[in-house]
């Protein structure tokens, strides 16, 4: 990750791990690297890192486990991945494909 002037520190590494996540790059169950580990490779203050962690546990993305670290949930995944298929079922009914077709579809494809 490069570090962008103009956008505060925490928001980018929010991000950056917010992005790893959904990518499934770092899997649920997995552990982000340590707050200590992720301000010397950044060389930020560790409440900036903190405070990054902490937006990504409001949000769902992370558990914190005390004594082992932040833990990636399965759920924000699952959410993720529900919310994507949402919008190509969507795009697919607004094509003018009806349930009937798309079972079909479904149908013929597990095959």
């Amino acid at each position: 990750m490069k570090l962008v002037a103009n956008v505060p520190i925490f928001i980018q590494i929010k991000k950056y791990y917010q992005r790893l996540i959904k990518l499934g790059a770092i899997k649920p169950g997995e552990y982000l690297p340590s707050v200590r580990e992720v301000s010397l490779q950044y060389g930020v203050n560790p409440n900036t890192v903190q405070k990054a962690f902490s937006l990504l546990i409001e949000e769902g993305f992370i558990t914190p486990i005390v004594g082992k670290g932040n833990k990636v949930n399965a759920q924000q995944q699952n959410d993720e991945k529900k919310s994507i298929l949402n919008h190509m079922l969507s795009d697919i009914i607004k094509a003018g494909f009806d349930k009937e077709a798309i079972l079909d579809a479904l149908e013929k494809w597990e095959d």
